[in-house]
């Protein structure tokens, strides 16, 4: 159990101790808030745990593969130092058929493609295709997972530089966007019959399409699901699934293990009654115990629809959203089969029972037909006689989670239904779909029925009073178009932000969805970090302070370009958002004026490889300042790199010569305007995935966000308002400065 907390305030709440709810704690504790995670169960994770249904097993109850999990998370949350290991899985999976034939779906696109080729030619040809198409596809939308979803109707500051941001994104990709729309689109079966003709090929395949999904094959959208389920990684390998040694549950301890050595306070047996509104705003949460918890942030993690409907109450939100998640859709038709077993299981195609690499993970699916049938009976409120069964024998890589000489296997079966067409769920309907399951497998593997030791049947409905995954949907909300990216679960609680102040989702129900990624935490630490050091550097301002707003007339961006790189100075006009955005940096700083003049110095101690944006300022009382904004180049391939030049502007060398035109420069990457964000402050968290930088080839670093750092007046040499940008390679800093910021234009209040 958790430590228990008697009451009290904090800067955070996580109502959630899922996943992503401890990813969210993790980086805001590392952010410098105090937090707490209430988890209503006895252990964490959520649906992402390991638990002991028989004495000496230990199976993953519900999630059982780790992939979608970002490597970046892990680094930046150091998880292998608190535990977190996998062992990769390759092959992917075994398919058998019915024929007594199978195959191995191996990692390397060339063994796949030579295994199915035994089966077709064609098909085995197709194969290499197909494969780096959904690779290019997955590349497409990787990055997009990582951005903040803006509100479709664009009410704030910080919609439209992001909503800028993706359109510019996908248009210049639009070649491979085009693509995207028809997986959007499409059933699984006609996107994999662009490249398949064999029924045993397409039924090997179709799987990953229709995971957790209700619907079949043949659904429209079911393409999507395929994609979804490919943009993972483990170990550097797209698209890899893997085990976790110790069970998913010693992923979510290890999130917890690093969240608590921030600082975090991790209690467990601690349900949230109520999540407390007070004037639009949150104050806290009251527990199920009585205890009420104060804190000017809560976060959920659990479903959106129990978050608002449940915990806050429909009497605190607007109209629109209530009724948007009321109708968020949230229906399984997945159910869970966890076995013990005395050995395993020997296969018509692959006979014995010795260890092979078809017994870590084989999946029922024979034919496109036997998928597509088995969906025919959820709709109608029954469980499928035939149904598709992706099977893990976990224990076949780490011996841990079962007895010597035994094993444990998790079975992710569809279809099932939440509510039987013919009445409730009874143990003896639960004994008869894990009987159901057992004679399937048997049909590929004679004599399974004779290891099985025991049993345990989770079906949605028992998902759903278990994990709190309502309607037993194990991505928190059904991953259909109309609910992906802005969206999720709903264009007034979209980008992790609710209309309640205070009040954040960081859980499935939110992009980019469901699956144990951690990326909804991550994304939603992002955005409440910023608003609240927002909050912070405006509330500082003082009330009664009156602030001047500066604004750049006519100033130039001077850059000296070290040699290794471009070696001549260039000039590029500041677009106006800059100058305005750097405005209001002023203002939330507090500061009372600008000095009309600037002077530019080189900036150094910087690191090799930053890119900054630097604000240098006079208080007007002799004290200078210098806030640096620093931001990181990722993938830089070894290659010095300098600043392309930005569509829109011109570019001359140090005696006025014109460099040529925006058209004639490379546009491949159409790198675009620098803009600081309307209502950023020195303690904003800013993201600039709209920057792009280039030079010789084999040089395409883009930038990571990082948080702002603040340093103390003096620590740099600037002593004039100016506003400009610092790049530092191995050669020192490149310094471009803009100035002067005139005082005085407008006012506002602090």
């Amino acid at each position: 159990m958790g430590l228990m907390v008697s009451g009290g305030s904090y800067d955070a709440i996580v109502v959630g101790g899922g996943h992503n709810g401890l990813v969210c704690a993790a980086y805001l504790a590392r952010a410098g808030l105090r937090t707490v995670v209430l988890e209503r169960r006895h252990l964490v994770g959520g649906a992402a745990v390991t638990e002991q249904p028989w004495p000496g097993y230990r199976v993953s109850t519900a999630s059982y593969v780790v992939s979608l999990l970002p490597e970046r998370i892990v680094r930046e949350l150091s998880l292998a130092s608190h535990g977190y290991e996998v062992y990769p899985l390759d092959p992917a999976y075994f398919a058998p058929f019915l024929d007594g034939g199978g195959i191995l779906v191996w990692e390397d696109p060339e063994r796949a493609a030579e295994e199915i080729g035994k089966i077709s030619r064609a098909d085995g040809a197709a194969y290499l295709r197909y494969s780096a198409d959904v690779a290019a596809l997955a590349d497409l939308i990787k990055p997009l997972l990582h951005r903040i979803p803006p509100d479709p109707a664009l009410r704030s500051a910080h919609d439209l530089p992001a909503a800028a941001a993706m359109m510019g994104y996908l248009l210049r990709r639009r070649g491979a966007t085009a693509g995207l729309v028809d997986l959007m689109t499409m059933s699984c079966a006609d996107f994999l019959g662009r490249y398949f003709a064999d029924q045993r090929i397409l039924g090997a395949l179709a799987p990953g399409g229709v995971i957790g999904m209700w619907g079949g094959p043949m659904s429209p959208g079911s393409a999507y699901v395929l994609l979804h389920h490919r943009m993972g990684e483990v170990d550097g390998i797209g698209g890899c699934w893997a085990f976790a040694r110790g069970g998913m549950g010693a992923v979510s301890e290890a999130i917890a293990s690093s969240a608590r050595s921030s600082g975090v306070v991790v209690e467990t047996s601690a349900e949230v009654a109520s999540i407390d509104v007070s004037g639009g705003r949150v104050s806290g949460v009251t527990l199920a115990d009585g205890r009420v918890l104060t804190a000017p942030v809560v976060v959920s993690g659990v479903h959106p629809t129990t978050t608002f409907l449940s915990l806050v109450g429909v009497k605190h939100l607007p109209e629109q959203l209530a009724e948007d998640v009321r109708r968020f859709r949230t229906r399984s038709p997945a159910a869970k089969v966890n076995l013990a077993l005395s050995g395993l299981p020997s296969f018509t195609a692959r006979p014995g029972s010795e260890l092979g690499p078809q017994h870590p993970e084989f999946i029922i699916s024979p034919t496109l037909e036997w998928l597509e049938r088995a969906w025919d009976a959820a709709k109608y409120g029954l469980p499928s006689e035939r149904p598709m069964i992706d099977c893990v024998i976990p224990s076949t890589k780490d011996p841990t989670l079962a007895p010597d000489g035994s094993y444990v296997m998790s079975c992710f079966v569809q279809y099932v239904p939440y509510a039987r067409s013919d009445g409730p769920w009874t143990d003896e309907r639960r004994d008869a779909l894990a009987s159901s399951v057992i004679d399937t497998i048997g049909m590929f593997a004679p004599g399974f029925g004779d290891l099985v030791t025991h049993r345990e049947v989770l079906t949605p409905f028992d998902l759903e009073e278990r994990f709190g995954l309502l309607g037993g949907n194990i991505f928190q909300g059904e991953m259909s178009l109309d609910q992906l990216f802005s969206f999720r679960p709903s264009p007034l609680a979209s980008g992790y932000r609710t209309p309640v102040r205070g009040l954040y989702l960081c859980g499935s129900g939110t992009h980019p969805g469901g699956g144990v990624m951690g990326i909804p935490g991550r994304n939603a630490s992002r955005v409440i970090v910023r608003d609240q050091r927002v909050r912070r550097t405006l509330r500082r301002g003082g009330s009664n302070r009156r602030l001047r707003i500066g604004v750049l007339k006519g100033s130039w961006v001077r850059s000296r370009l070290p040699s290794g790189l471009l070696g001549q100075t260039m000039r590029f006009r500041l677009p106006v958002a800059a100058a305005v955005s750097a405005a209001v940096v002023l203002a939330g700083l507090g500061i009372g004026s600008a000095v009309a003049s600037a002077s530019p110095a080189a900036v150094s101690g910087c690191t090799a490889g930053d890119l900054g944006v630097w604000l240098a300022v006079d208080q007007g009382n002799g004290a200078a300042g210098s806030i640096y904004f620093p931001l990181q180049f990722t993938n830089l391939s070894g290659h010095a790199c300098a600043l392309h030049g930005f569509p829109g502007v011109s570019a001359t060398d140090r005696n006025g010569r014109q460099l040529g035109s925006p058209a004639s420069w490379d546009h491949t990457r159409a790198p675009r305007t620098v803009v600081l964000a309307a209502g950023a402050t020195a303690h904003a968290v800013l993201r600039w995935s709209d920057v792009e930088v280039t030079t010789a080839p084999g040089c395409h670093p883009t930038f990571a966000a990082t948080t702002l750092r603040v340093y103390p007046p003096n620590q740099r040499s600037a002593t004039h308002a100016a506003f400009g940008l610092e790049v530092c390679s191995h050669a020192g800093p490149i310094f471009m400065s803009v100035g002067p910021i005139i005082p005085g234009v407008g006012t506002i209040r602090g």
